[in-house]
């Protein structure tokens, strides 16, 4: 290796020269080393910096998610799959990809409307039947999504006037009959058929770190016209034999892999159609499901704490020879006809406290009938409670945090300016428009001869005297205005006034008060069940805890009830 001081002339060579010539040396050995190690820095197969790999991720606008595999392995491949993620960008290739990076199967599934909701599109019935018959009973079932559709798009579908639903694009489009009405919806979805650990080695079906992996996976791959909708599902089957473990050959399961339970009830009448099925249920307890050969065996009649429930429409059921389907989901998180109390016949004070604590604003609904109308009571994310659409003055408050609440069936509205009249008086007699009006809210405005003005207000018990009055009372209940001025008043001059008055609301006898709203806490959901047209609890399956974490995610619930025995 030749070095610079060498090349020096013999007049320069002093120690001065040839230190200074090694500095300079030194300094382009660095240089070269740095330019080597560029021209490898986007070589992902060489480079094992993690910091460095997750850099050239994100110039490319990915970040990768690392919360289930942290190792170099995993977030390499990440890197190397992003030229695949654009290339196959809002295709059912690239989420097919996103289920080969995680521990969990799952399925892409149009979504269609259907009446009042969004349903998934799944195979077809005789396909479920073929793949249920050859299926052992005691596994987990696969539930398989529709496979003949594309993006290919004819005329557009929106869902409602206010583009809630739908966009402006072009939305998805199911390639046969058996949907006509689509959508650009998509749900996204972990089929649960293992279980899951957290931190302390408890078994679950799902957590939110594996959802929150799906939907970051996701929102990269789905261009920015789909709405995706990230969840989970689980199917259960069961036959009418009314016991858990009736083909699981007397396991402590009947699916002993996911350590779930489920059986149709006592209450389930075999000759009842699928229709007969009107709402799917969930809830955060767990109820006992008799053993087969039980003595004296007790089933369910309703579940041990339901916190959500959903009315199921003809689209979600089915049935051929040999089965009976019912499907339906439900967002995480949610708590829906929770009782609040029961209708007096007279205004109202409810007084209580939510069943969960850590109510998300923006999200409650309380709903109570004064006949005709049905009226719901909302939050408006401060805690205050209003009813919805009148929406001046609160009626209650709930606390966020402990899920206390107390509000009364009567809300306040205020009136700005109510014109009285504008001609020369002496004495004014005559009804306020609105009533009862709110003590101490009633400004009497009024100007006399001569210009001078006047502000009068009601001293909250119906007496209105002051500067520019002889005497004046108004009259809560009736809304009467009885006044006499000291002087006539001015022509062409408005005498008006300003007050709040009350609208109650007489909830109807014996009639339910209900509750919506949605929690920021995990719910651990471990039980579902079907409710049938006469109020009875007809099938009912508990399972390890399902955790979402945000009403974002949702859980679908597959019941597969075979007519004759396994």
């Amino acid at each position: 290796m030749i070095t610079l001081k060498e090349n020096l002339p013999k007049l320069l060579r002093n120690t001065f020269w040839e230190d200074f010539m090694d500095a300079i040396q030194t300094e382009l050995t660095n240089v070269e080393t740095e330019i080597a190690a560029k021209q490898n820095i986007f070589n992902t197969r060489t480079n094992l910096d993690p910091d460095n790999l997750t850099e050239i991720a994100k110039t490319l606008g990915y970040t990768p998610d690392l919360s289930l595999n942290a190792s170099t392995d995993n977030l390499t491949q990440n890197v190397l799959s992003i030229q695949f993620r654009i290339k196959n960008k809002t295709t059912r290739v690239s989420y097919d990809y996103i289920f080969k990076t995680v521990p969990n199967d799952g399925q892409l599934f149009i979504m269609y409307w259907a009446t009042s909701k969004l349903l998934r599109a799944a195979d077809a019935i005789s396909t479920i039947e073929t793949n249920l018959t050859a299926a052992n009973p005691s596994l987990p079932f696969l539930f398989t999504a529709v496979e003949n559709f594309s993006e290919f798009l004819y005329t557009q579908l929106y869902l409602d006037t206010g583009l809630q639903l739908d966009s402006t694009s072009v939305p998805w489009h199911l390639d046969t009959l058996y949907s006509t009405l689509k959508t650009n919806h998509v749900a996204v979805e972990y089929n649960l058929e293992k279980l899951v650990q957290d931190s302390l080695g408890t078994n679950y079906l799902m957590l939110p770190p594996y959802l929150d992996y799906l939907a970051t996976a996701v929102n990269y791959t789905r261009k920015v016209t789909e709405v995706p909708h990230v969840g989970c599902n689980l199917s259960l089957i069961m036959d009418p034999s009314q016991y858990f473990d009736a083909y699981s050959h007397g396991e402590a399961y009947s699916m002993p892999t996911i350590q779930v339970k489920s059986a149709v009830t006592n209450n389930y009448v075999p000759t009842d159609s699928a229709a007969a099925v009107v709402k799917l249920v969930v809830g955060t307890g767990t109820q006992t499901l008799p053993a087969y050969g039980a003595v004296s065996p007790t089933w369910p009649t309703a579940l041990a704490n339901q916190c959500t429930s959903d009315v199921v429409i003809t689209d979600q059921t089915n049935e051929t020879t040999n089965y009976k389907y019912i499907f339906g989901y439900i967002p995480m998180n949610s708590v829906t006809d929770e009782a609040v109390s029961t209708g007096t016949g007279a205004i109202m004070t409810v007084s209580g406290t939510t069943k969960y604590p850590g109510v998300k604003p923006y999200s409650v609904n309380i709903f109570f009938t004064s006949s005709p109308a049905t009226y719901t009571i909302i939050d408006d994310g401060k805690g205050n409670l209003l009813v919805q659409g009148q929406q001046t003055n609160p009626m209650g408050s709930i606390d966020y945090s402990t899920g206390v609440y107390t509000f009364t069936t009567q809300i306040v509205n205020s009136v700005p300016k109510e014109v009285l009249g504008n001609a020369s008086l002496t004495t004014l007699d005559t009804f306020i428009a609105h009533h009862p009006i709110k003590p101490g809210t009633c400004k009497f405005y009024f100007t006399l001869t001569g210009g001078n003005s006047f502000i009068v207000t009601d001293d909250g018990s119906g007496n209105m005297l002051g500067t520019g009055l002889t005497t004046g009372t108004i009259n809560y209940t009736t809304g009467e205005l009885n006044v006499t001025f000291s002087s006539a008043t001015a022509t062409g001059v408005d005498i008006y006034v300003v007050y709040d008055y009350t609208v109650p609301f007489t909830v109807d006898l014996s009639s339910p008060l209900t509750m919506n709203y949605a929690v920021t806490q995990n719910l651990n959901i471990t039980e579902a069940g079907l409710i049938d047209t006469h109020g009875n609890l007809i099938a009912y399956a508990t399972f390890p805890p399902i955790q979402g974490g945000s009403t974002n995610y949702h859980i679908g619930f597959q019941f597969f009830i075979k007519k004759s025995a396994f």
